[in-house]
């Protein structure tokens, strides 16, 4: 049996003045192609959504797996790994604690 999980990060950005970061736009656009990069049979659908004017990051992409937590931590590794592809950073502490806005389960025959 395998399953999917469909899985949205949302993050805010700021620049170091604390508003929000001026080159958002084009940092998003060259993490969405750091997203597809990593796309494989298991890793998939990826997309990333901006708000500009508040820096609001919203991240969702599509895993699969033999288990529900290996399909959720295959999709945030590859999230992690595009953010520091781009020169982004995900603390542990903090990533550990961030909300995983939305799931949803599928079981697929294998």
């Amino acid at each position: 049996m395998t399953v999917t999980v469909g899985v949205i990060r949302a993050f805010t950005v700021t620049s170091t003045a604390g508003g929000p970061a001026v080159n958002l736009d084009a940092e998003t656009d060259a993490l969405m192609e750091a997203l597809l990069a990593l796309e494989d049979d298991c890793i998939f659908d990826a997309g990333v959504g901006v708000e500009l004017s508040t820096g609001t990051v919203e991240i969702e992409i599509a895993a699969k797996a033999k288990s529900w937590k290996a399909a959720v931590e295959k999709a945030d590794s590859a999230i992690r790994t595009a953010i520091h592809a781009v020169g982004g950073n995900t603390n542990d502490a903090d990533w550990q604690n961030r909300q995983l806005l939305r799931e949803s389960n599928e079981l697929v025959p294998a």
